[in-house]
C-alpha cells in the first residue's frame, strides 16, 4: 500500500486505490454490511483511505465495479467529484485527532456527477470511523430525497464550515462567559444580566469585552451569527 503523500491537498491519495493482501473475510464482511445500508456507501482503509469496497448502489449510480474505480485511481475523483468541497472534506478526513475517535461523525456535504458531461448533484454524507475494522464508512444521500433545494442546502455547507471554522474560539469561552452569551442570546438586557448573575455592570462589561476578543466579532450581529449557529438558544 502506498502511504499518503504529504504535499498539498489535491495531491493526496484518498486514491480509490485497492488493499494488497486484505483479509476476504473482512473483506466480505464489509460487503455485506455496505450492501444493507440504504443509498450509495463505500469503505476505506483507516491507514491510507485507499477503497476497500462499495455498495451495489455506489457501482450502479457510476456505473462502474469497485474495481473499475479502483483502477481509475485520482481520474475518478476529478471526474466525478466538485474540487472544492471534496477538498474541503478532504482535509476534515485527514485529521488525525478526528480519525482516533470511533463516536464521532463527521457531516458534509458533496456535489457530485455520474459523468463529465452531466451538471452535479448534491450529497448530504456522513462519515464515521470504525476501528475494530480499522476502516472509515461513508455513506451519501441525494440532497433531493430530502426535498432539499440547492439555496438551502447551500446554507447548511455554509454553517457546518462555520461551525468547524470556528469551534475552537467557541471552545475557548468560560463557564461565565457562556452564561451571559445564553442571557445575551433570550435577549435579556445588561442590567438584568449583571442582577441575575450577581456581577456589577462594569464585570459583565469586561466578560462581555473577552467574549467578543476570543470570538473575533465587532457586532451584536456577529455575535447573534455565533449564537444561532452554535444553537446556544437551546
Amino acid at each position: 500500500m502506498s502511504p499518503i503523500k504529504s504535499k498539498s491537498i489535491e495531491s493526496r491519495e484518498y486514491s480509490f486505490k485497492s488493499i494488497r493482501n486484505q483479509d476476504p473475510t473482512v473483506h466480505d464482511n464489509l460487503k455485506n454490511i455496505a450492501q444493507s445500508i440504504p443509498g450509495y456507501v463505500h469503505f476505506n482503509s483507516l491507514d491510507d483511505l485507499s477503497l476497500i469496497c462499495a455498495n451495489k448502489n455506489f457501482e450502479d449510480y457510476f456505473g462502474l465495479s469497485t474495481g473499475e474505480i479502483v483502477a481509475k485511481g485520482k481520474l475518478f475523483i476529478r471526474e466525478h467529484y466538485c474540487p472544492k468541497t471534496w477538498n474541503n472534506s478532504l482535509r476534515q478526513i485527514l485529521k488525525q485527532e478526528w480519525r482516533n475517535s470511533e463516536h464521532k461523525v463527521f457531516g458534509h456535504v458533496q456535489k457530485i456527477r455520474k459523468n463529465p458531461t452531466l451538471p452535479y448533484r448534491d450529497f448530504i454524507c456522513s462519515t464515521r470511523v470504525l476501528s475494530d475494522l480499522k476502516c472509515l464508512i461513508t455513506d451519501y444521500v441525494p440532497a433531493d430525497f430530502f426535498g432539499i433545494e440547492s439555496r438551502a442546502l447551500n446554507a447548511i455547507s455554509d454553517c457546518i464550515d462555520f461551525t468547524k471554522n470556528n469551534h475552537n474560539k467557541y471552545s475557548s469561552l468560560s463557564t461565565r462567559e457562556r452564561e451571559i452569551i445564553h442571557l445575551i442570546a433570550f435577549g435579556k438586557s445588561r442590567r438584568e444580566i449583571s442582577d441575575m448573575l450577581y456581577i456589577s455592570k462594569h464585570t459583565l462589561d469586561n466578560h462581555r469585552k473577552h467574549i467578543r476578543q476570543k470570538l473575533g466579532v465587532k457586532s451584536t450581529a456577529e455575535l447573534f451569527h455565533f449564537i444561532n449557529t452554535f444553537d446556544i438558544f437551546s
